[in-house]
């Protein structure tokens, strides 16, 4: 994948973003994209994306998870917030059910501490529309610090080598 650090002139002092993008047919390199987990203690690895709970985007979400957690030494916690899909979808399930099957997924994975937030279908769209992913890291001297990956097309585009996609990384750096 291309990435590019951004000019910093928009940015406060410290705030770094890095941009990677991926073209139809590119391998994804997560471990590229996630480099800066490796080896790290992560308390809290938090997805949000509307679409990565429903039954046609659980393998993706689990494909992800299955190469992201391998990259840090440890992950305390993992939380995952999506969308109910519409009554009228043929990927429908009420979200007691999504929420369930979430939580099978990621206890396969064993984190500590696991959270999965399923919204209503009925709550407007535009409340839940950012797809991104959040990462609380312990740094050597004991703070933490945290960073936050866009994804334009979500998890699904991420994982999906025929699709055109890009991430965001923004952190607050030295």
């Amino acid at each position: 994948g291309q990435c590019e650090t951004l000019p910093s002139d928009s940015l406060k002092e410290g705030e770094r973003l890095e941009l990677f993008e991926y073209k139809e047919d590119q391998r994804r390199d997560l471990k590229k994209l996630f480099q800066s987990l490796a080896g790290a203690e992560v308390l809290k690895l938090n997805i949000s994306d509307p679409f990565c709970g429903t039954k046609r985007h659980r393998p993706t979400l689990k494909r992800f998870l299955s190469e992201v957690l391998a990259i840090p030494k440890s992950v305390a916690s993992v939380e995952v917030s999506c969308r109910e899909a519409r009554a009228d979808d043929d990927n429908y399930e009420h979200r007691f059910h999504v929420k369930a099957a979430i939580e099978d997924l990621l206890e396969e994975f064993g984190p500590r501490d696991i959270e999965v937030v399923v919204q209503d279908n009925r709550t407007p769209t535009r409340v839940f529309h950012d797809r991104e992913i959040v990462v609380e890291i312990m740094t050597s001297d004991g703070s933490t610090t945290q960073e936050r990956y866009f994804l334009t097309g979500g998890l699904d585009y991420l994982m999906n080598p025929r699709s055109d996609t890009k991430v965001f990384r923004y952190w607050v750096g030295m």
